[in-house]
């Protein structure tokens, strides 16, 4: 963010000398095409500013722009059961619970793709979470903690859930315990675009409706 939208125009300007006017024209000409990460780039520029008003290397913050950084996303359109139902239903029996987790235990997408048999307890029919799978924008894929420390934690799987998973496990998980729920085809877990792929699929072959979220 910083390199991609700050610098290039602010990056020139003695702290001191950066004017209210520099900001406000370097942040309506980006709002202009980006709407939203303008208001991303401008909370992250006015926390900067901030912080060298408190380390005394300025003495008043240049970013005075009014409203700015209060972006409001729309709500977003949520899918009814029935149209899970539907997604489920059109996905290869094998990515099935990868829809039905974060649908009914609310987890991210790097959570369910983190998952290793460790992490399932049928009998108390509870799900650890441990980890997470992302793909930075540059690199490789990154096997790490979840998101926050509170992300750590164990989840109740709902009752027409536990069949789905049971079976899951019998069929397509390798007996180690450290064997992923959800693999790659070339081993390892599965990547973040291939779930990305795998959803946007069972969305396009839903029948006649709303739209899948």
């Amino acid at each position: 963010m910083l390199d991609r939208h700050v610098l290039p125009v602010l990056g020139g300007h003695e702290l001191a000398k950066l004017r209210p006017s520099s900001v406000r024209a370097w942040y309506m000409d980006m709002k202009k095409t980006y709407v939203t990460t303008a208001d991303d780039a401008y909370r992250m520029l006015r926390a900067i500013l901030t912080t060298a008003v408190t380390d005394e290397m300025i003495a008043r913050s240049p970013c005075q722009v009014k409203g700015a950084g209060q972006a409001r996303s729309a709500e977003r359109p949520i899918s009814s059961v029935a149209e899970l139902e539907a997604a489920v239903a059109a996905t290869p029996e094998h990515h099935r619970l990868a829809l039905l987790l974060p649908a009914w235990c609310q987890l991210r997408r790097g959570e369910v793709l983190g998952l290793q048999r460790r992490d399932v307890d049928l009998l108390h029919g509870t799900i650890r979470i441990e980890r997470s799978v992302v793909r930075p924008m540059v690199g490789e894929v990154v096997v790490g903690p979840p998101k926050t420390f509170a992300g750590q934690r164990t989840l109740a799987v709902p009752t027409n859930v536990l069949p789905a998973l049971q079976q899951h496990l019998e069929r397509f998980v390798a007996p180690d315990p450290d064997a992923w729920l959800f693999t790659s085809t070339v081993g390892g877990p599965m990547l973040p675009s291939t779930l990305n792929r795998i959803w946007q699929r069972a969305r396009n072959r839903r029948p006649a409706g709303p739209l899948l979220s």
